[in-house]
């Protein structure tokens, strides 16, 4: 076995996507195009027509890359000597956590749309007197919180994807770390 210690640079290299052949589009996504997954239309074609390569993918995110997670922790850490590494993994990505429990609880309020529209439209048509535009009304409405909870289900997905990411990126770093020492 190895005595070799592994080096993490201190800072982030800036120029790493600047030089990159395969820069990652969503950093230059519209918002629409993020909203939707657009950006991901490249490889989805490129994955169509041919088995693809290491080299036909997007490079990370920069805040996705391993030296940019390690000095976000290690600033953490050594901001607060008395915080553990579970702590730093949280405050370190406690913007996106806050973004997961939004969209949970989001996604939780609109599974109860399906049974509330549906008693509305089954009370409309059972009503002789009840105005059809409503039952119409009533299924629109049904058909664009499914719609919406179908869109939001896959952007959680996403950063929960992303999360994890950099739980088990973090826990990569700690192991390496502790058996350096």
């Amino acid at each position: 076995m190895s005595n070799s210690k592994i080096k993490i640079k201190e800072q982030p290299d800036q120029n790493y996507l600047q030089n990159s052949f395969n820069q990652n589009l969503e950093n230059k996504a519209s918002c629409i195009s993020k909203a939707l997954f657009l950006w991901t239309t490249k490889v989805i074609k490129l994955g169509n027509s041919k088995l693809l390569k290491e080299s036909d993918l997007f490079d990370l995110r920069e805040e996705e890359r391993l030296e940019t997670v390690l000095h976000q922790i290690q600033q953490v850490l050594l901001n607060d000597k008395n915080r553990d590494f579970i702590s730093a993994i949280f405050k370190t990505n406690k913007a996106s956590l806050l973004l997961l429990a939004v969209l949970t609880i989001l996604i939780s309020g609109l599974s109860f749309a399906g049974p509330i529209f549906l008693n509305l439209i089954i009370k409309n048509i059972s009503d002789q007197f009840s105005n059809p535009s409503q039952g119409y009304l009533y299924t629109s409405l049904l058909f664009a919180c499914f719609v919406l909870k179908a869109f939001l289900t896959q952007h959680l997905t996403l950063q929960t994807n992303r999360i994890t990411f950099q739980v088990i990126l973090n826990f990569f770093i700690l192991t390496i770390k502790r058996r350096q020492f």
